[in-house]
């Protein structure tokens, strides 16, 4: 119940309270929601963070040795590792990240894509609202997914009318280590008017 709770408080915090009954197709999470903002990733023994900008539209700030993928549509790939050996096998601690802005309003681009979680029978196992950019966000985090990369975090920052933003990390072997940079990673997100 604690859980259903915290999904529906972030769940109004960005103007989607009308779509709740879509969220009756979802398992209930395994794990019960955590109750902290989602913030406090750890700081110490973090690696040393470099800031990456998307002029006009965002930046975000990950580790010194991660490789950046720029794609036409401007959206990005961030990986801890090179891409470009084709018959490199995935590692357990391997890390994908991609970051995207849609341009639909969070009111309808979160339940279209909570609805294609459901869809896709994947395993929701954590969710809970956190605070990126000081805005209000959900933060979902998955298991089970049919890729080398079986477990992913996605967290949806939404602007209104700007749209919304999406920061997708797909990893192998889930570490508190590993999870806490990844939040701090979709935590540093920031929309860039310049």
């Amino acid at each position: 119940m604690m859980a259903r709770s915290l999904l529906m408080m972030t769940l109004v915090g960005i103007g989607l309270m009308a779509t709740m009954p879509i969220l009756a197709g979802l398992d209930r999470p395994s794990v019960a929601a955590d109750q902290s903002t989602g913030n406090d990733a750890a700081d110490s023994g973090s690696p040393e963070l470099q800031t990456h900008v998307e002029p006009g539209q965002f930046q975000l700030r990950f580790p010194l040795a991660w490789q950046v993928e720029q794609h036409q549509d401007g959206s990005i790939s961030i990986t801890n590792h090179g891409t470009d050996d084709p018959e490199r096998a995935s590692q357990a601690t391997d890390v994908l990240t991609e970051v995207r802005l849609v341009q639909e309003h969070p009111q309808d681009y979160v339940p279209q894509a909570i609805e294609t979680i459901a869809e896709n029978g994947y395993q929701v196992i954590h969710y809970r609202p956190v605070v990126v950019d000081e805005r209000s966000a959900l933060r979902l985090w998955m298991a089970e997914l049919p890729d080398d990369l079986a477990n992913a975090m996605t967290t949806y920052v939404g602007y209104a009318s700007y749209g919304t933003a999406v920061i997708t990390s797909y990893y192998g072997e889930p570490t508190a280590e590993g999870e806490a940079l990844i939040e701090q990673v979709h935590d540093s997100f920031q929309l860039v008017f310049d």
